[in-house]
């Protein structure tokens, strides 16, 4: 039987035997197996991040911006990427630019 560690993504070949008391099940032998990764989809790990509950966007081309990922289905030739947390300094920059946008605008009411 085979099995696939979620910590490492490894692939053993496994070979189970019974205790004879309790006749619980354990794993005699185990070996790694050699898989050949480039018969794997182009976006395995973002696929295996999103079925983890990643949230994932996708690169619209037209208006040059990310969007939220709304199915699933995955195209070989479109951009994903696992959609990146907002840091504290980039809505702290954009916290500054709105306060000058107020400002200017309560300057040119006076």
């Amino acid at each position: 039987m085979k099995l696939r560690d979620e910590e490492t993504g490894q692939l053993y070949e496994c070979e189970y035997a019974c205790d004879g008391i309790n006749q619980d099940r354990y794993i005699k032998t185990a070996r790694i197996v050699v898989e050949d990764r480039s018969k794997w989809h182009p976006h395995h790990n973002l696929i295996v991040a999103w079925a983890r509950g990643a949230e994932i966007e996708y690169f619209d081309d037209d208006d040059c911006r990310w969007h939220k990922k709304a199915t699933n289905t995955w195209w070989p030739n479109i951009k994903y990427r696992i959609k990146p947390k907002e840091s504290a300094s980039r809505m702290y920059k954009g916290l500054l630019e709105m306060r000058k946008i107020i400002d200017s605008m309560l300057e040119e009411e006076e």
